[in-house]
């Protein structure tokens, strides 16, 4: 993300909604923001007789509507701070930082409006390609979560399925999605790799399916590829039943997706995969995981190439990890995207300060740009968009 020191951002105002002991109140926010492009900083905010305070972008009118919380801030003693990090950014429509103070035991509060006194600086040019990210569905019986999932998806260039659309790997199953995708996204172009889960019963009936949905144009070794909008797609397929923790890819698969990822160098290419590379995952508890066989190999055929996006599922990690989900190579312009799950994500030992919708399910729009990568996730069911799942990137 890059850019010069910022110096520090001081609000103070003095108007506030409520009252303690009918004394006016007063709040203090401080920002030192790390750079001048990213959301990443130090929040300090002084709340006298308060426990608790929540963060919202905003403009001058209030709270983004549309938005999460971007952060929840234990206060003691009056005074909290939140070390905001992760790569985000603040929206563009935010001039504001707003803060809720209040007491976890009472209904009084105190909110106030802070202005962001720094410049934007940013530079999209020309829209691309819009995508349109689903994985983890898990569809069994019911398909209600799975539609509405879809829904929030419908206006995008294409569709992305990263793997796990079926929870048992049944022709039932597939059936089912394939009837969910022709009632809500007709039309739509549609592109798919398998996951653990999509494999539980048979390799065929997930085969079956990608042929008569998918929008591949040609499939070699387990590998999938299109060129999309002058974009590259590459779907990368495991290709034997689920046995064990790990998923399966063979020399062979790894050979010809270096071959794919070598063609036409200077444009994207966006690589489809259920699990993550260890590398360029988030931290799980505080320690790294690994999903994917030959996960070493593939991480260097991926730092080989430039203008490559990796697209990962199969963690069920929630957007609103401290770590943040979405990691940028800025020497190679590489980007990674654990796109969570559209059924409740994972918080971990970080669930203490959030409320339940931090751990709603999502989807993923990503948009390529001339100039600019964006990534932008939103909830299942109240559609808002997440403040920590947005990641806006110059290059």
């Amino acid at each position: 993300m890059g850019g010069s020191f910022n110096p520090p951002t001081v609000a103070h105002r003095e108007l506030m909604k409520c009252a303690i002991d009918s004394e006016e109140a007063y709040m203090n926010l401080e920002i030192k923001f790390k750079d001048n492009y990213s959301a990443d900083g130090v929040y300090t905010i002084r709340a006298d007789d308060y426990d608790t305070a929540a963060l919202y972008w905003a403009d001058r009118n209030g709270a983004l509507p549309e938005w999460t919380a971007f952060g929840y801030v234990k206060i003691e003693a009056g005074l909290g701070s939140l070390d905001f990090g992760g790569g985000r950014s603040v929206p563009f429509e935010a001039t504001h930082v707003f803060v809720k103070a209040f007491r976890t035991s009472a209904p009084d509060c105190v909110e106030e409006l802070f202005p962001i006194e720094r410049e934007h600086g940013m530079e999209c040019g020309q829209s691309l390609l819009r995508c349109g990210i689903l994985t983890d569905l898990h569809l069994t019986r019911k398909a209600g979560t799975v539609k509405w999932a879809l829904r929030a998806a419908a206006d995008a260039d294409c569709i992305l399925l990263l793997g796990d659309m079926t929870n048992d790997g049944t022709n039932e199953e597939f059936r089912l999605f394939e009837d969910c995708l022709n009632e809500t996204v007709p039309g739509i172009p549609v592109y798919c790799v398998n996951g653990n889960h999509d494999l539980m019963t048979a390799v065929d009936e997930y085969a079956d399916f990608q042929k008569r949905i998918a929008c591949w144009k040609s499939e070699t070794k387990n590998i999938c590829h299109v060129a999309f909008n002058g974009i590259d797609m590459i779907g990368v397929n495991a290709g034997a039943l689920w046995a064990r923790d790990i998923m399966r890819i063979t020399p062979e698969q790894l050979e010809y997706l270096d071959s794919l990822l070598g063609q036409d160098r200077d444009d994207w290419k966006i690589v489809l995969c259920h699990t993550p590379l260890s590398r360029n995952m988030p931290v799980r508890n505080g320690h790294l995981s690994k999903y994917l066989s030959r996960d070493k190999q593939l991480q260097e055929i991926i730092d080989a190439h430039e203008h490559v996006i990796f697209l990962s599922g199969h963690t069920h990690l929630s957007p609103n990890l401290d770590s943040g989900v979405v990691s940028f190579d800025s020497s190679r312009n590489n980007l990674y995207v654990n796109c969570g799950s559209i059924r409740p994500t994972e918080l971990g030992k970080e669930a203490a300060l959030a409320l339940p919708a931090w751990k709603e399910g999502n989807v993923v729009e990503l948009r390529i740009m001339e100039k600019a990568l964006e990534v932008r996730m939103r909830t299942i069911h109240t559609r808002k968009w997440i403040s920590r799942g947005y990641y806006f990137i110059n290059l």
